[in-house]
């Protein structure tokens, strides 16, 4: 399947250079024990809060590969399934 993303405010960097501000900003939203259902939402609305759209973290997997995560679902279309 190929979408395409509309990521007008990402937050985008490197994934060692996002690694830090992601673990802070987990332990804000009360993930000290791990990233829950709950915790990931409260991420995603203070990354909302923040203006952000979307997020682009390249090198993610440290094989070259970059991602891009939409917060909202209106961003995401289908281009071929």
């Amino acid at each position: 399947m190929t979408v395409a993303v509309r990521a007008q405010r990402p937050l985008m960097d490197d994934a060692n250079k996002l690694e830090p501000f992601f673990n802070e900003l987990a332990e804000r939203s009360g993930g000290r024990g791990g990233v829950t259902t709950a915790v990931a939402a409260r991420m995603r609305a203070a990354l909302l809060d923040l203006g952000y759209d979307s997020l682009i973290i390249r090198d993610a997997g440290g094989d070259g590969v970059d991602y891009v995560i939409a917060l909202h679902r209106s961003q995401v279309k289908v281009v071929r399934p």
